[in-house]
């Protein structure tokens, strides 16, 4: 498995985790706690790499690299705010 199918990967099993609830399974009462808390990640972060995996195709996701494919769609789907 190369470095960008790994972190494909990873995206896709902290959606699984978030979609079905499954922090729950460890005690956690929330995605947000377990992210923060045992992933030591701050939430926007996940959110934003699980919007990486929801848009963007795996192929061009482990090309680009996660912050790449998220300014893809950052900017495909106006996720981030207009610049002041």
């Amino acid at each position: 498995m190369t470095t960008g199918t790994g972190v494909v990967w990873i995206l896709m099993v902290l959606e699984q985790i978030h979609d079905e609830q499954l922090y729950r399974a460890l005690g956690v009462s929330s995605f947000d706690r377990l992210v923060e808390e045992r992933l030591d990640m701050a939430k926007t972060s996940a959110y934003q790499l699980m919007a990486v995996v929801q848009h963007v195709p795996r192929a061009t996701a482990v090309k680009l690299g996660s912050s790449k494919a998220y300014d893809l769609v950052a900017r495909r789907w106006s996720l981030r705010p207009a610049p002041a």
